[in-house]
């Protein structure tokens, strides 16, 4: 997906996440989420909410995968099934 750049607003941000079982790592980007697959070595985009970006990634006891907005990091949000970000908090 190109060259990582470490300018505000470019590249991988800063946060990662490894989906449990699957070994999948989740990434924030400029363009939201992406997925890592490592056996094939490519990114995939994951997030559909073209105007959200996210500073931290985790996923809960039961697979869901949670995120935090950047920069303000003030809302906390929970991707449905469609990787639609639902705010919760």
């Amino acid at each position: 997906t190109g060259a990582v750049r470490a300018a505000h607003g470019d590249g991988i941000t800063i946060a990662l996440a490894v989906e449990p079982g699957t070994g999948l790592i989740y990434v924030t980007s400029g363009q939201g989420v992406e997925i890592f697959d490592p056996a094939a070595g490519s990114f995939r985009r994951y997030s559909r909410d073209l105007d959200l970006r996210f500073g931290s990634l985790a996923f809960d006891a039961e697979g869901r995968l949670w995120a935090t907005t950047w920069p303000d990091r003030r809302r906390v949000v929970r991707f449905t099934d469609r990787a639609r970000a639902e705010v919760r908090f």
